[in-house]
């Protein structure tokens, strides 16, 4: 993070990849679960496609306006069917996109487990629970107004499927009725900026004129010019994978096996 192997490879004259750099950013700062429910700012509003991939939610929660506390952050919102309606939504979704989920193929869904993970963030005060949505919005010191009509025009659209502010899967449109009723913190924080030093297609770092540096190599989230200015998610864990086979290739290459 303090990127002291960028800094050594260009103190000997290699090159750094193209802006913009590619940030890691997924929304686990606060609750480490959100689903596909509804998510509100502090003004009581919805603000997106709750459905988006996590970098995207990163994103907008650093977009909404800060709560008392400075945090920019999202609520999400839903009811006692939450565990239902999570293992109902892994048929359309889920994994890197609700956050936290994890489970083997074919192995059920454990919906206790994530009941007492919940559980767990209101012990934690980064999670609410309460009666009504009334109760709610104090606890979560928002706009009460704002959310009971974002609330009802939801609902409304869950009856309808179709979202008709941000037009989400209607299939994961899951309506907010059944108490009690639930809100967890969510916001957003960065792993990792994967952009790093441009390289050879053996991993040799480059200087300016793309020519290779002897002895020199980059591997894993020091090397450059994988990512653009997204990191993608579809398939999780390519920072770690790539710091894995690289650094065999490279041994392989230095070893002269390859």
């Amino acid at each position: 993070n303090t990127g002291d192997g960028h800094k050594m490879a260009m103190w000997v004259g290699a090159e750094m990849q193209a802006k913009p750099f590619p940030p890691m950013l997924h929304p686990q700062a606060l609750a480490m679960f959100h689903g596909p429910f509804m998510f509100v700012n502090v003004r009581g509003k919805r603000f997106m496609n709750e459905a988006t991939w996590v970098q995207g939610k990163a994103v907008k929660y650093m977009q909404q306006p800060p709560n008392s506390q400075g945090l920019h952050l999202a609520y999400s919102v839903f009811d006692d069917n939450f565990t239902r309606d999570t293992a109902d939504s892994l048929n359309y979704g889920g994994g890197m996109f609700w956050d936290s989920l994890s489970g083997v193929q074919g192995v059920p869904f454990d919906e206790a487990a994530l009941r007492t993970q919940v559980e767990g963030f209101i012990e934690r005060e980064i999670g609410f629970k309460a009666n009504t949505l009334e109760e709610l919005a104090d606890l979560l010191e928002i706009d009460k107004e704002a959310f009971l009509e974002q609330t009802e025009k939801y609902n409304a659209d869950c009856e309808a499927g179709v979202d008709s502010q941000f037009r989400k899967n209607p299939r994961l449109l899951y309506p907010i009725k059944q108490a009690p009723f639930y809100a967890l913190k969510n916001g957003a924080t960065m792993m990792c900026m994967p952009g790093g030093i441009k390289m050879s297609p053996r991993l040799e770092c480059l200087d300016k004129d793309l020519n290779p540096i002897p002895g020199l190599y980059a591997a894993g989230n020091a090397s450059g010019d994988l990512y653009a200015q997204d990191y993608p998610i579809h398939v999780s864990g390519t920072s770690t994978s790539r710091c894995l086979t690289w650094g065999y290739l490279l041994g392989r290459f230095i070893a002269g096996v390859e």
